[in-house]
């Protein structure tokens, strides 16, 4: 028998992001949810008021464990997703949220670099 899909919306993270964890075919737990809590505090950083960031934790038929953290990006219409299978879940947390952490940043240095550009430089005065 196969177990269901449980969500939980732990809420209003670290002042900015909502963290919206789905348990997929396996039980919840208080540890895995202190876990990612602590591991997506590299990302509020990069995710704005109230935006929601979705982490899905499940099993597959082979017993393989696997991981996903999707972002959606409204200011620039992007999605951040990363995804790992392994056998250890608290190592793909960490290593799912390292992957997301490198595409937020990606994307946070790209938007610094357009604003840098279309700001006209100062004339320096005499």
């Amino acid at each position: 028998m196969k177990k269901a899909c449980s969500v939980e919306l732990i809420g209003v993270y670290a002042g900015t992001m909502k963290l919206e964890i789905h348990f997929h075919q396996m039980d919840s737990t208080d540890a895995l949810k202190t876990h990612i809590e602590g591991a997506a505090d590299k990302l509020s950083r990069y995710v704005e008021d109230g935006e929601l960031v979705k982490v899905v934790l499940g099993t597959n038929g082979h017993h393989q464990l696997s991981c996903e953290i999707f972002w959606h990006d409204k200011d620039q219409h992007k999605d951040v997703f990363a995804k790992e299978q392994g056998s250890e879940m608290y190592s793909l947390i960490d290593t799912v949220v390292d992957k997301a952490h490198a595409q937020l940043k990606k994307l946070h240095d790209k938007k610094l670099d357009r604003q840098h550009k279309k700001e006209p430089l100062k004339k320096a005065s005499t």
